[in-house]
C-alpha cells in the first residue's frame, strides 16, 4: 500500500489533520504528532498530549465498507502486540477502544469515518498511547498508566510507533 507520512511538532489534533488530509485528495497516511493541542477521544472526551511524552498518531485509509467494521480491532490487536513484542509487556483490549496494562488505560484508539449511504469516503484511526508519562491528573490516576510507570524505564517512542505501524499493515493486508 502507498501511503504518506507526515510528521509534526505539535498539531491540534492528528485525526483532524487526517481529515484535512483526506479532502485535499491524499489517499491513504500517517500522521504523527510530538504534542496534539487539541487532543480527544471518544464522546469529545479532550486526550492530554503532552510534548514528548507519548505516542500520538492517526491513519488515513480509503477503506471498503466490508473492512471498515474491523479496521478498530484491528488497530488494538496491533498496539497490543508492538507494545508486547517491543516493550515485553502483556497488554489486553478492553473494547471497543482501549489496550489496558494491569487493569489501567495505556491506549486510546478513536476511529472516525466519512462515509454516506453509497460508500465510505475514508477512515481515520487515532491512537494515542501513554508512553513516558510519568505524571497523571488526580481524576484519572487510578485508571490510567504509561508504559514508563509500567516497566520503570523510558519507551523509544520512534521504535514503538515502527512496531504499530508494522503490524496494522500486517493485519490490513491479511
Amino acid at each position: 500500500m502507498d501511503v504518506s507520512v507526515y510528521h509534526y511538532d505539535a498539531v491540534d489534533s492528528t485525526n483532524t489533520q487526517c481529515r484535512r488530509l483526506a479532502a485535499e485528495g491524499v489517499v491513504n497516511a500517517v500522521v504523527t504528532a510530538d504534542c496534539q493541542t487539541a487532543g480527544r477521544g471518544r464522546m469529545g472526551r479532550s486526550f492530554q498530549s503532552p510534548a514528548g511524552l507519548g505516542l500520538y498518531g492517526s491513519v488515513l485509509l480509503r477503506s471498503s465498507p466490508e473492512d471498515a467494521p474491523r479496521i478498530p480491532a484491528l488497530a488494538a490487536t496491533a498496539v497490543r502486540r508492538a507494545i508486547r513484542r517491543s516493550c515485553g509487556l502483556s497488554c489486553g483490549i478492553k473494547w471497543p477502544n482501549d489496550v489496558v496494562v494491569n487493569g489501567k488505560k495505556i491506549c486510546g484508539i478513536l476511529t472516525e469515518m466519512s462515509a454516506e449511504m453509497t460508500g465510505i469516503h475514508y477512515l481515520v484511526i487515532g491512537t494515542g498511547i501513554n508512553t513516558n508519562v510519568e505524571e497523571f491528573p488526580e481524576e484519572i490516576q487510578s485508571v490510567a498508566t504509561s508504559l514508563i510507570k509500567e516497566l520503570g524505564e523510558k519507551v523509544n517512542r520512534a521504535e514503538l510507533i515502527a512496531a504499530c505501524l508494522k503490524y496494522f499493515e500486517e493485519y490490513y493486508e491479511k
